[in-house]
């Protein structure tokens, strides 16, 4: 990537952490989520699973996480790739091989962390929980 490509997804990725923290753990820009309580075995606990439902059933907040969850697969498979170097695994033969399976393991991640947001919006997750 160039540098201003790299400083300007940084950006995007700060942002995201910061709203990520504020969203799911701080919960103050859902107040609402201090109310998610559901019960585990017989006891009251804060209900997790309807808080990401709601959250990401917002198709703003699903869509800057999917795409902030993509910049931060671009900077790891780069930074997998920059640790195979540091290592002395890169050479001419390796070197393909290398930076395929950095994508790979970055375009996995990357399938895993947007899937829940696209099969909230997709409907296939909903609030309330069957059974």
């Amino acid at each position: 990537m160039r540098r201003a490509t790299m400083i300007m997804s940084g950006v995007i990725i700060v942002s995201f952490a910061v709203f990520h923290i504020l969203h799911f753990t701080v919960q103050s820009t859902h107040p609402e989520f201090r109310e998610f309580h559901t019960t585990l075995d017989g006891l009251p606990v804060h209900d997790v699973y309807r808080m990401v439902v709601v959250g990401f059933q917002n198709v703003w907040v699903s869509g800057f996480y999917i795409l902030s969850v993509g910049l931060l697969c671009v900077h790891m498979s780069h930074g997998i790739s920059s640790m195979f170097q540091s290592l002395g695994f890169m050479n001419k033969q390796t070197r393909p091989l290398l930076h395929l399976a950095a994508l790979g393991l970055s375009a996995a991640v990357f399938a895993g962390m947007s899937s829940v947001p696209v099969a909230v919006l997709a409907g296939w997750v909903k609030w309330p929980a069957a059974g």
